[in-house]
């Protein structure tokens, strides 16, 4: 779901991964300098609720889930524009 301002990011559990919360980073997308990027370190369901975005704006997002042992990898940047 995106309209002008706002995007529901969704993504699938891991199989077999005990998962306890996931790490979910965006940013503009080509935009490479990391203290630009957003990061939300504790999302505790399969979505991330974004609000305050630009409109008519290409954005990338990218997920990690992490249990009692650890994170795995980000998943590769996946792309939404807001209308």
């Amino acid at each position: 779901k995106i309209t002008n301002k706002t995007a529901v990011l969704h993504w699938r559990e891991p199989a077999g991964g005990n998962v306890t919360k996931y790490k979910v980073q965006v940013r503009k997308q080509g935009v490479m300098q990391r203290s630009k990027w957003e990061r939300y370190n504790s999302v505790t369901k399969l979505k991330k609720n974004l609000t305050n975005l630009k409109f008519s704006t290409t954005y990338q997002f990218s997920v990690a889930a992490c249990n009692a042992i650890g994170c795995t990898d980000f998943t590769k940047w996946k792309l939404f524009t807001t209308k």
